[in-house]
């Protein structure tokens, strides 16, 4: 339940933060906005606690077959606090091809290492959010703490294993 609710707050951030990059990017193409970690804070007002936000969106677009032609970009994102986090990915403007009955993982480089599997469970109510499984979660976290350049090779639904890039100015900041 806590990752659905996690789920539809990603992609309604992803949705929002799509229109903002366009703006700011028009408004000062100098600006790097969509291709450097951004981050905020929420503070729960029930009980004063404070949620750290991250993500990153890919430097790359990639064009898969209708219906989701016209380009697909790949988010990452991170929410937690500094005892809990959790790494979301989702892409926009396409859907994972996910396996009931199979283990489903993305392979991720960070800067120039070989890639590492990292296992992956899907959104309650998406299939185009993954979540790390909670294990996999502060590895991600630890390595993207030292890379400017993330790499996740994932399956998507009709298009098989594809690869989008995510080339920061600087490493994550958690």
């Amino acid at each position: 339940m806590k990752k659905s609710i996690l789920g539809i707050i990603c992609v309604i951030l992803v949705i929002a933060f799509s229109s903002f990059c366009i703006d700011a990017n028009a408004a000062n193409p100098n600006v790097n906005v969509k291709n450097d970690w951004n981050y905020s804070n929420y503070i729960d007002k029930t009980d004063g606690s404070m949620t750290k936000r991250a993500f990153v969106f890919s430097s790359n677009v990639l064009n898969f077959d209708p219906p989701y032609d016209g380009g697909s970009e790949l988010a990452i994102m991170i929410y937690g606090s500094e005892k809990v986090s959790v790494v979301g990915i989702g892409v926009i403007h396409g859907e994972f091809n996910l396996e009931d009955d199979e283990i489903n993982y993305v392979r991720v480089s960070f800067d120039n290492g070989a890639p590492i599997l990292f296992l992956t469970e899907p959104s309650d109510d998406s299939s185009n959010l993954l979540f790390l499984k909670d294990y996999n979660t502060k590895k991600f976290i630890e390595l993207a703490k030292k890379a400017k350049t993330i790499k996740i090779e994932a399956p998507f639904f009709n298009e098989g294993w594809r690869a989008f890039t995510f080339n920061t100015n600087k490493p994550l900041e958690w």
